[in-house]
């Protein structure tokens, strides 16, 4: 393993018993590895395994034939779809659970501020829009101060302008705490935003298509630098 890699993952084959009997093959000969720091995307057509590769990075899924190897000690955080907010804690309550009780009572006023949530941290969920909801799964992740940061389309189903607000949420969060972030995504101009590798995986059985660098600085990216590698990514057969 590289020194400056993080996690390098080698899924030879992940199998799912089938309900009309036999096996389904989710998995086939999955190698990649990610770099410390930076912000790795991965696309895919839907069903291809996607979500199964996270859950075996988390230690979700551990019957798999490969192995997942880290590069040292760390502190691995997962956002989700869903944000599974406990409905009977408030906002600020949610956030601390993530925390260790040596950290408990650790300050939380800049990360609060810096995703819009100081209005609503004695609110509970039930009284959140989905967006807001959003923004709380990632202060819960971001406070424990990852190193290795797991995100399963997280801003999927919120409208366009959300989704950009939280993006970039992200984005700000990302570059202050230096973590390694790893989000799977449909959508391919949010990859082209965000990432400084995407990793494109085929139809199931999912395996590497192809690991693409985007060595555009994510601040310098405008519509039209997003636009043209998403051109080029469809034009390439590795998107639909």
């Amino acid at each position: 393993m590289a020194a400056t890699d993080i996690l390098t993952a080698n899924i030879r084959s992940k199998v799912f018993d089938a309900a009309e009997g036999g096996v389904m093959h989710a998995i086939s000969n999955l190698s990649f590895s990610l770099k410390s720091q930076t912000f790795t995307c991965v696309i895919g057509p839907s069903g291809c395994g996607k979500t199964t590769t996270l859950r075996i990075l988390l230690g979700l899924d551990q019957q798999f034939d490969g192995d997942i190897r880290f590069s040292s000690s760390h502190i691995m955080t997962a956002v989700f779809q869903e944000p599974r907010l406990l409905p009977w804690r408030t906002v600020e309550q949610n956030v601390r659970l993530a925390l260790s009780n040596a950290n408990t009572h650790v300050e939380l006023n800049d990360l609060f501020k810096e995703l819009g949530l100081d209005d609503v941290r004695q609110y509970y969920p039930g009284e959140l829009s989905l967006g807001m909801a959003r923004r709380a799964a990632l202060a819960r992740a971001f406070a424990v101060m990852p190193d290795l940061l797991i995100l399963d389309e997280p801003f999927v189903s919120l409208d366009d302008a959300t989704a950009e607000r939280l993006r970039a949420m992200l984005l700000s969060l990302w570059k202050s705490t230096s973590c390694t972030a790893l989000m799977v995504t449909h959508n391919v101009e949010e990859a082209a935003m965000l990432a400084d590798e995407i990793i494109v995986l085929s139809a199931r059985p999912a395996t590497l298509l192809n690991k693409i660098t985007l060595d555009v600085p994510q601040a310098d990216r405008d519509s039209a630098y997003i636009q043209d590698m998403t051109l080029k990514l469809r034009q390439a057969g590795l998107v639909e």
